[in-house]
């Protein structure tokens, strides 16, 4: 129960972080045509593939194919909107918050936490990008989320949370690119984590290992079922 109370209370806060993001630019998400042009290239993407429409081979794209499929099946559920797409962005903002919000506190306590977010939130163009139907903000909310069970890792060894960080930067990986930077420093953080355990008598590489395969193998899985590898085609038929 504890545990259960616990992680309804994230819900809550996350429930309140959308709640609070929709409020403040209520008129924006509704009532505006086009936020930025990626918006228009993101929805008509969409569109097509739920039309049945294959990625990379009848429709052309650029980038990976993971935030399309997500979003087609977001409006399979919720109905092909403008405002459905940009309350999945929401979404996806909220959670970047609050996984921010987390592994500072576990770093570094209470205050610098409440601060380093506030000092985000008002960051240039960070609510703006909150409620546009981009890529961008998915796929660092997914990094995000797998640099916090990295944290969790850390705390308590335990080998789930290293499985659920590998497998949510290959999610992110396949919705934009941009975060494979995050790769070489986590594989530094993880190591270091890993020497400090050689004194408990535990196998440093193990760590490493598990993390990486797991990253390989969601990445391989997603690009070989949605054909994301021939995004290099795509690319060079632009040029």
């Amino acid at each position: 129960m504890p545990k259960l109370k616990n992680v309804l209370f994230h819900l809550l806060i996350i429930s309140l972080l959308v709640g609070f993001l929709i409020a403040i630019r209520f008129k924006p998400i509704t009532q505006t045509f086009e936020l930025d042009y990626d918006e228009g290239l993101n929805l008509i993407k969409t569109l097509l593939y739920s039309q049945g429409f294959s990625l990379y081979t009848q429709i052309w794209s650029d980038q990976p194919p993971l935030f399309t499929v997500l979003l087609s099946q977001w409006f399979s559920l919720f109905g092909q909107s403008v405002f459905a797409a940009r309350f999945l962005s929401v979404l996806f903002s909220a959670l970047l918050l609050w996984c921010f919000y987390q592994i500072i506190r576990r770093e570094l306590g209470i205050v610098p936490a409440l601060v380093a977010t506030v000092l985000l939130f008002n960051s240039w163009l960070y609510i703006r990008l909150s409620i546009c139907v981009m890529i961008g903000l998915p796929s660092l909310s997914l990094a995000m989320l797998s640099i916090y069970f990295l944290t969790l890792y850390k705390e308590h060894f335990s080998k789930y949370f290293l499985v659920f960080s590998g497998g949510l930067l290959a999610l992110s990986l396949q919705t934009k690119l941009f975060t494979i930077f995050l790769i070489p420093l986590m594989l530094f953080s993880l190591l270091d984590f890993s020497f400090k355990q050689i004194q408990q008598k535990k196998i440093w590489f193990y760590s490493l290992v598990l993390w990486l395969s797991t990253l390989t193998f969601i990445y391989i899985i997603i690009g070989f079922h949605i054909n994301s590898f021939l995004i290099l085609t795509n690319s060079y038929n632009l040029t």
